[in-house]
């Protein structure tokens, strides 16, 4: 009973303390703060006309450049999903094969779980491969586009 007394003054002290603390804002600063001021220098450094391409170098290149990883993304997601259905495969095989043996069971359960990391990683590699190659990608349309 005593417990249940002292939680209850602890929490009562609690909220009265988190009630006195709150500041009140009666008005606000409708100045453009710092946040919007960088977002628009950056904006106007991608969109700077200075950069001139007189000989469409950039042009040709990001061309090249997108051509070239559209390949790369094609070739390394069939890799992996090859390679994830053919180690699949292989591990459900072992599963199978192993029959009422609990040691051969309990291996092809690791294989499975070494799989399934192995996987996560190279899905993974794949997202930030494409997120990095869409940024570069950008950088050099923005070039591109002088």
């Amino acid at each position: 009973m005593k417990l249940k007394k002292n939680i209850i003054s602890i929490i009562t002290i609690i909220t009265v303390l988190m009630i006195n603390l709150n500041q009140v804002v009666y008005a606000s600063d409708n100045s453009r703060g710092w946040v919007q001021k960088a977002f628009d220098e950056a904006n106007s450094f991608l969109t700077d006309d200075s950069v001139e391409d007189d000989l469409g170098i950039f042009g040709n290149l990001l061309g090249e450049f997108t051509n070239i990883i559209q390949g790369i993304n094609v070739v390394l997601l069939v890799l992996l999903a090859g390679l994830s259905a053919i180690s699949l495969a292989v591990v459900g095989v072992k599963y199978i094969m192993a029959g009422d043996s609990p040691h051969n069971k309990e291996n092809a359960k690791k294989s499975l779980h070494t799989v399934f990391i192995g996987m996560v990683y190279g899905f993974g590699a794949y997202v930030i491969w494409t997120i990095s190659m869409e940024i570069v990608n950008l950088i050099m349309g923005a070039f591109a586009q002088g």
